[in-house]
């Protein structure tokens, strides 16, 4: 049965994306974390072993929650805890969701109406969108299709293979939770400025181990599956060894440096985020000029890239099992 688990929740993602709703499992996750904050931090002087209590609980919450829900379901009806257990995989995967805003930014700049395209990039990056030049928003889109693909696609998709493997389809529910769960506190958390320094640390350095292989595994992936969008292999996985270690996180740097690679464009430079303009170190050549086909691009890199992985993976489960 786990053959088909996490085929299932990826198709299913393809078909009907990640819509926004008030009970959806991650905004779930990041209520409860919001939720357990301020007691903790009021009843806890010192605010990183706070923020270790709130992830450690959030963490606990969120994956014993899933396990109770599905071992549950599963008493009552196999294909009913099937389909549930697909739900929560589903739910923590968001590959389409990235190509649909992605693509909506490419429509905006082929309309020539760089204000709707900036409205729509500030809705996937942390950066100041409000001035963006078009090359710009071309940037910080095809830089946060990079970005996400470990963190939205393929670490969920080698967690739930990782719970699939050891403790069967409710393992591979709760795992993808799990890593959801993780992520989410990094989101919510993981700031560097005054308010979530100290207290979002443990948040951050768990989002990084969590993220340890998977992202080391995208550099593989992505340039395999470079070949099928009629990329540079060659190259994604060349700038993915040299450039990764210029990006400011342990992980993200694997993903968007084989990006880079393969698309022959050059990340990093100048950035503006709060108004403060932050200089990024740069990964991949600079062989050509961003255009707005490279959103296209990008996006057809993540799909095949999720399309790969979920083959391999299945492949793996079926022979395992």
């Amino acid at each position: 049965m786990s053959t088909w688990l996490i085929i299932s929740a990826v198709v299913i993602d393809f078909l009907i994306g990640d819509p926004i709703y008030r009970l959806h499992p991650v905004r779930l996750i990041g209520n409860l974390a919001l939720i357990l904050e301020s007691p903790i931090r009021n009843l806890i002087k010192d605010q990183r072993i706070a923020g270790l209590l709130v992830a450690a609980l959030t963490i606990f919450i969120a994956t014993l929650l899933t396990y109770i829900i599905t071992a549950t379901i599963f008493k009552l009806s196999n294909i009913l805890g099937f389909i549930v257990s697909v739900f929560f995989i589903y739910s923590s995967i968001a590959c389409k969701d990235m190509i649909k805003h992605s693509r909506t930014i490419y429509t905006h700049l082929t309309d020539e109406n760089i204000i709707l395209a900036r409205a729509g990039t500030s809705l996937i990056v942390g950066r100041d969108t409000v001035h963006m030049t078009e090359k710009e928003v071309i940037r910080a889109t095809v830089e946060s299709i990079a970005e996400n693909t470990v963190d939205g696609t393929l670490a969920p998709l080698f967690y739930s293979f990782i719970g699939c493997i050891f403790f069967g389809v409710e393992g591979g529910a709760c795992f993808a939770i799990l890593y959801r769960a993780v992520n989410t506190l990094d989101s919510s958390f993981g700031y560097k400025n005054e308010h979530y320094k100290d207290f979002g640390m443990i948040s951050a350095k768990i989002d990084d181990i969590f993220n340890y292989i998977p992202a080391r595994l995208s550099l593989i992936l992505i340039s395999i599956s470079a070949i099928f969008c009629g990329l540079s292999s060659t190259k994604a996985f060349k700038i993915g060894i040299r450039d990764h270690s210029n990006h400011a996180s342990p992980n993200s740097g694997y993903s968007e440096a084989a990006f880079a690679g393969a698309l022959g464009l050059q990340f990093g430079g100048s950035t503006q985020y709060d108004n403060k303009v932050v200089d990024r170190p740069f990964l991949g050549d600079n062989d050509k000029d961003f255009e707005i086909s490279d959103i296209t691009k990008a996006s057809k890199l993540l799909f095949d890239t999720t399309l790969l992985t979920t083959l391999l993976i299945t492949l793996l489960l079926f022979s395992i099992k």
